[in-house]
């Protein structure tokens, strides 16, 4: 046991040393959705009431500190031999920009969520990365 707490506390005193370092992060995260139609705002607006059940997230929205941006239309018209039946809804991308990301940020991301996109000064709890591993999620760090 106290091997595991010599554990946690070298990985936070070097995680706490680096934020002193770099400075603190950036505060805005980004994410950019797509709605295209009622069932994608239907499914927005309650995963947005499931993301404001978290004070903290909650917070960081009515702030301006987690903003949404509508994606751009612009996707290019089926080629003649692709079919026009309708694809499967997939999550927009979501860009986090820094700070630590917990657990209960990844759960609040969209169920079909693939790819998350973070700053390179973004840090994971343990239980996020479990998370991110169970729903099979990549991340891309930017600029590193």
């Amino acid at each position: 046991m106290s091997d595991l707490r010599m554990l946690v506390r070298e990985i936070l005193t070097a995680e706490l040393e680096k934020i002193k370092r770099d400075g603190p992060a950036p505060w805005k995260r980004e994410e950019t959705v797509s709605i295209s139609d009622d069932a994608e705002l239907d499914a927005f607006v309650k995963r947005l009431m499931r993301m404001i059940r978290d004070s903290r997230l909650k917070t960081d929205i009515e702030s301006g500190r987690y903003v949404f941006k509508l994606a751009r239309p612009g996707a290019a018209p089926p080629r003649p031999h692709q079919p026009l039946a309708p694809r499967p809804a997939q999550a927009a991308a979501v860009a986090l920009q820094g700070g630590v990301i917990t657990e209960k940020e990844i759960q609040n991301l969209p169920e079909n969520l693939k790819n998350l996109s973070v700053g390179g000064s973004a840090r994971f709890t343990p239980l996020a990365n479990d998370e991110i591993r169970r729903r099979n999620i990549k991340v891309e760090r930017a600029g590193t």
